[in-house]
This record gives structure tokens, sequence and C-alpha cells, in this order.
């Protein structure tokens, strides 16, 4: 054997062990991070309001005088 298949040897076993060790685990991650992603447009809409009230709040603020000297 030569040393870089030595180095090597058994990864494919311990893949094997915990892939098969967190099989449940891997989809319920997956789906939770799914789920935020998916969830993310609704709750910026509830918290920022609709576009078309973004758009008019924006225009109907003033600008800020300048201070200073």
């Amino acid at each position: 054997m030569t040393t870089a298949a030595a180095e090597l040897a058994g990864t494919g076993t311990l893949l094997r062990f915990a892939l098969r060790r967190d099989r449940l685990m891997i989809p319920v991650w997956v789906a939770v991070n799914a789920l935020m992603i998916l969830s993310m447009p609704s709750t910026l809409e509830n918290l920022y309001g609709p576009r078309r009230t973004a758009r008019t709040s924006s225009r109907t603020r003033r600008p800020t005088p300048p201070s200073g000297p």
C-alpha cells in the first residue's frame, strides 16, 4: 500500500456509518432551512408593510436638516 492509500483506509466505512447515523437529521436540517428561507418574504412584509406602503412612506419623509456651524 502506498502512503496515500494507507491514510484513506477506512474512510468509506466511516462515511457510510456517519450517513447512516444521520439519516434522520440531514432531512430535518434541510427541511428546517428550506422553511426558514420560504418564510422570509412574508416575515419581511409583516415587519415593513406592503411594498406600496413602503414607497409612499419613503416619499413623505422630510430630509434631515444639516446640523453644525
